[in-house]
């Protein structure tokens, strides 16, 4: 093992890179500020054209919604992304969060600092924080989950 730390001596390396974008993150919240970040750097805009939003929604600034979304009244997005054909129900809260294609999140719904994976569904008035929620989940309506990796006992996460 003394080979893999070369002898006890501190090393840097770096990658230059010509052209692109390149993040390193080790924690959920550095993924999400990544993802927070990178759009900034590119010319798209924030909100897809194909994106059906509500007149009664709040989208942030500094969110993105992806392609075929469809944003409900009341629903408030703030420092998140949203995947593409992802669907937002009416009073749902996304707040510091990324939300990958074909998620769906029924009405009444608190999500903060959380990524949840595709096709996940998140169960109408469920409270999650700071959750990794896997592919293809469910979760049960009226749920509260803080801290927790939310995946199927037969599969790895899938990011």
């Amino acid at each position: 093992m003394s080979e893999a730390y070369h002898g006890g001596r501190l090393r840097c390396y770096v990658h230059i890179m010509e052209e692109g974008l390149c993040y390193r993150v080790n924690t959920l919240a550095a993924y999400i500020e990544a993802n927070r970040l990178a759009p900034k750097l590119f010319e798209e805009p924030a909100v897809h054209p194909s994106a059906d939003l509500s007149e009664r929604c709040l989208i942030g600034g500094d969110s993105i919604i992806g392609a075929s979304c469809q944003i409900s009244e009341k629903a408030s997005i703030k420092r998140s992304t949203i995947g593409a054909s992802s669907v937002v129900r009416e009073k749902v809260k996304v707040t510091n969060s990324i939300i990958m294609h074909g998620v769906t999140i029924e009405e009444g719904c608190n999500i903060l600092g959380s990524v949840i994976c595709s096709n996940a569904v998140i169960g109408r008035g469920a409270d999650i924080k700071y959750c990794l929620v896997g592919n293809d989940q469910r979760i049960e309506p009226e749920a509260e989950r803080t801290n927790e990796v939310i995946v199927g006992s037969d599969q790895l996460m899938e990011i």
